[in-house]
């Protein structure tokens, strides 16, 4: 029977993260509990950015949207992103684990 080359290669976890303490916390929890203090470990931080409503010129009312509404509720959601995925950011710089980050949106 041949032998398989199995090469070890550091382990990957995905913990997704989203606007909420909780996530934050399960992130911490995820650093301070899964992650080997002797070797590298990726962890992959997941935001799942929800898709853009469609949006019709009008709303319920009958009132025209403007561009300005709809590009504002797109900045907003960027901003959201950027906010969370910082603050995920920082949660791993205070870890005392070696950690390679990686951003997946």
């Amino acid at each position: 029977m041949e032998a398989v080359n199995m090469k070890k290669t550091d382990p990957k976890i995905v913990v997704a993260v989203d606007e909420s303490d909780e996530s934050m916390y399960a992130l911490s929890w995820c650093l301070a509990n899964l992650i080997s203090q002797t070797s590298t470990s990726n962890l992959v931080l997941l935001y799942v950015k929800p898709s853009p409503p469609v949006y019709s010129s009008l709303d319920a009312a009958r009132y025209m949207f403007s561009t300005d509404v709809i590009v504002a509720l797109e900045k907003y959601g960027s901003d959201m992103v950027n906010t969370v995925m910082r603050r995920a950011e920082a949660i791993c710089r205070k870890s005392t684990t070696k950690v390679k980050a990686s951003l997946f949106l």
